[in-house]
């Protein structure tokens, strides 16, 4: 939003390998490039994602959740840390069932 109050779309998901249904919010890196999940779609469907995009829109899934030993369907956003990696979590999935605890390296 600016301070207008006006929305600016950066990029719209179209629910297939891109992923579907973002319920959390993004991070921003210094660079402007945002990263974030999307609970499903994907690869592999239904599984969900992890996603950048870019300062121009451009989106780039950098993790399709796609086996249930490394977790499904991520509800919650990732943190950073200092080195680029993201951190998150997974509803379902894992070799519990339970969920897991992921790092996504860059």
């Amino acid at each position: 939003l600016d301070p207008a109050g006006n929305e600016t779309v950066l990029y719209t998901f179209t629910g297939g390998t891109d992923g579907a249904e973002p319920y959390a919010g993004v991070i921003r890196d210094s660079a402007g490039n945002l990263y974030g999940t999307t609970n499903s779609g994907g690869a592999n469907a239904y599984w969900g994602t992890v996603y950048e995009v870019d300062t121009a829109g451009n989106e780039t899934v950098l993790h399709s959740f796609g086996s249930a030993t490394d977790g499904y369907n991520p509800y919650a956003g990732v943190i950073g840390d200092s080195s680029g990696n993201l951190y998150g979590t997974t509803y379902s999935g894992g070799t519990g069932g339970g969920g897991v605890v992921f790092k996504i390296q860059p």
